[in-house]
């Protein structure tokens, strides 16, 4: 009889029992070593690939018809087709047994700088109506909001107040549909933000209110800021405890490609000037502050628990600004130093800027962290049409 048959009742597993106790040890001992080996190569799994998948959109500008008239109604439809994608690949994943995206992170732009809850109650409450029916039809339970520049009054930090409002009241709309929580919630005083945790097992996410950074483009604003500004960079750093961290945000500290792309020399003259005030030696950076306050966001970069930056922004309809930095002039942005390469910018969901572009840069991201804590992320670009002018492996960024 084959001792290794299913037939042979000393035969379980695969282990065969009818050997000598010595013999049976021996193999057990080689098993368990090479069990042990396996462990320590490819790591003791925590939550298994793809347990932590989750989606970030950005920049939707759902309610701007003052400064550009029609691209509200086309903007939302472009959001509403999002959330209908991502509940397509969110299916996709349960289908394949993973537990699908965690949540939606949307990092800054929602537009409501305009809006005003007092003098325009109506319009407000409409507002909070838009948002509500554009994300109740997903499938996602969470999302997670950062602010961005025009979601204050003319970028000044002291404006907050309406970003946190806006959450709150559209946090009560949608109880018990999705969980809306405010990454950037206000603290002691309602004009400031604090860095807010979400965990997804081990894994922390933190938002960092840089709504106000761009000050206008302005260095007599950097220097009205940098108070608050300052704050702000310190409520973050203050949270970098855990041995893995997310940071969402709205403006990433790298080149604006609008300065590199689009900007006529006077404009270029003009910004260097306004830098200059602010004690800022990054021209083309998307900031615009003093030096000291860039000094303590770098600290936050290079902290070797800060495993990825989300950011968002740009408008550009050039698609290798969100695909890689090579694109760069300027060197020193410490958040794409080549041996510190942490931050994923997302392309827009709004038509700002690119109306006139035959190709668009508009979409969406896709996140997955592995057992080993390496994150990866996908563009998907609205239209949903993947480049075919690039291979698959081109277009995927790991971290």
């Amino acid at each position: 009889m084959d001792s290794f048959s299913d037939s042979n009742p000393a035969n379980l597993g695969g282990w065969n029992l009818a050997f000598p106790r010595r013999e049976r040890w021996k193999h057990l001992r080689r098993w368990l070593n090479a069990f042990v080996a396996a462990l320590l190569y490819f790591g003791v799994p925590r939550m298994g690939y793809g347990a932590v998948a989750f989606v970030q959109l950005t920049d939707p500008h759902l309610f701007e018809s003052k400064k550009r008239q029609a691209q509200d109604m086309e903007n939302r439809a472009a959001f509403k087709a999002c959330v209908a994608k991502i509940n397509d690949l969110n299916s996709t994943l349960q289908l394949t047994n993973r537990p699908g995206f965690q949540f939606v992170a949307v990092t800054g732009d929602l537009g409501i700088e305009e809006l005003n809850p007092t003098n325009r109650a109506a319009q407000w409450q409409n507002a909070i109506t838009t948002v509500a029916d554009l994300i109740h039809p997903s499938a996602i339970t969470n999302w997670l909001f950062v602010p961005g520049n025009n979601d204050l009054e003319a970028e000044n930090p002291d404006t907050i107040w309406k970003y946190h409002r806006f959450l709150r009241e559209l946090k009560t709309r949608l109880l018990g549909l999705q969980q809306v929580t405010d990454l950037c919630p206000p603290g002691d005083n309602p004009s400031h933000s604090v860095a807010a945790t979400y965990y997804v097992g081990p894994y922390c996410f933190l938002g960092f209110n840089d709504a106000s950074f761009k000050s206008n483009d302005s260095g007599k604003d950097a220097r009205r800021f940098q108070a608050a500004q300052l704050d702000c960079v310190a409520q973050v750093a203050q949270e970098l405890t855990n041995q893995w961290i997310g940071i969402f945000y709205h403006i990433p500290d790298i080149e604006n490609p609008f300065w590199d792309f689009d900007a006529s020399p006077d404009a270029l003259h003009q910004l260097s000037l306004e830098k200059g005030m602010a004690g800022d030696p990054r021209l083309n950076s998307a900031w615009t502050v003093a030096s000291d306050v860039r000094r303590a966001w770098d600290q936050v970069v290079t902290n070797t628990n800060v495993k990825a930056l989300m950011a968002g922004h740009f408008h550009s309809a050039q698609r290798e600004v969100y695909r890689n930095f090579t694109w760069m002039k300027e060197k020193g942005y410490e958040s794409v130093a080549a041996d510190n390469l942490k931050l994923f910018v997302c392309p827009p969901v709004a038509c700002k800027y690119q109306n006139d572009s035959e190709l668009q840069a508009r979409g969406f991201r896709t996140y997955s962290i592995d057992n080993s804590g390496r994150i990866s992320s996908d563009i998907v670009w609205y239209g949903f049409r993947n480049d075919t002018d690039i291979p698959a492996a081109a277009r995927r960024i790991d971290r």
